[in-house]
This record gives structure tokens, sequence and C-alpha cells, in this order.
């Protein structure tokens, strides 16, 4: 685990990116993850500080909160869900988010990892695009897809690595 610094466009400051811990437990705890409900949301970040080493926080020189990217790893370890990419609003639009998920490419080309996935809204998608990141749906049955696509009007997301 190590720390990464970069400058965020539009900063002078330096940021810096690290690996989540279990300290951050109560930091992510304290953010707005709606739609999420509370208690899955506790649950599930105790299961992702719990495996950090391909999650991240961004923070300032000051050690100030900007952004934090959660996933999980697949079973067989080919495959990494990048679950969660939050940034504070106020830091929006300044690489943040591009910076963590760079990060975790090169985490994930390290480890051997052959893809990350993601599901998305629509609004997203020239951002995720923009990170090499395509529409792929060949790892869901038809229902699933449909239920992700029609029912909940997201879209499904992989990078190959």
């Amino acid at each position: 685990m190590s720390t990464q610094a970069y400058k965020p466009s539009g900063q002078d400051n330096e940021s810096k990116i690290r690996n989540c811990t279990q300290e951050d437990f109560h930091t992510l705890c304290s953010l707005d993850w709606d739609p999420l409900p509370k208690e899955r949301s506790s649950f599930y970040l105790t299961i992702t500080t719990e495996q950090a080493e391909l999650s991240f926080i961004s923070e300032d020189e000051d050690g100030e909160f900007l952004g934090v990217l959660l996933t999980t790893r697949s079973a067989d370890g080919l495959s990494c869900y990048l679950n969660h990419l939050l940034v504070e609003s106020r830091v929006r639009g300044r690489g943040i988010g591009a910076a963590l998920v760079e990060r975790l490419k090169g985490e994930c080309r390290s480890l051997g990892i052959k893809r990350i996935w993601l599901i998305t809204n629509k609004g997203r998608k020239a951002f995720y695009e923009r990170l090499g990141f395509e529409e792929d749906y060949s790892f869901f049955i038809p229902s699933i897809r449909n239920y992700i696509q029609v029912e909940k009007g997201k879209l499904i997301m992989r990078a190959g690595l």
C-alpha cells in the first residue's frame, strides 16, 4: 500500500491518493451515500475497508477528504467491481475521480486483474468512456441485463486491462 501524489486540475496544491484503511470507516459512514440505506452502507463499508488493497481515498495536502473509490474483487481474482466513486461536490470537475480510477487501473494491472466492471447511470457514461470503459453486458444473463437497463435505467461498463 502506498500513497500517490497528484495535482487536481485548477488547483495549485498537491493532493494524494492512498489506500483505504479501517480508520476511514467513520469518515466514510458520515458521507451521503444516497440512495443506499445507512444499514447497508455501514455493512458494505466494513467489507470494503477490510478489502482495502483496491479501495482508495483522495485527500488534500492537509489530509482533508476529497473523494473515495470503493471496490470488491471477484472470487477468481480476475475481475474488480468498482462499487462506488464519490467526490466531494466542492471539488468535482477537477480530475479527482479520474485520478482515483487511474490509480485503481494501475493497481489492478500490477495484481494481474484483467477487467474492471461497474454499473452507472447514463449521465456518467461519457466520464467512464474517457477512462477506457465501454458498455458490456456479456457478464449478465438477459433477465438481469433487462432489469439493470430497463427497470433501473443503468449501464453496465467494463474496462479491459
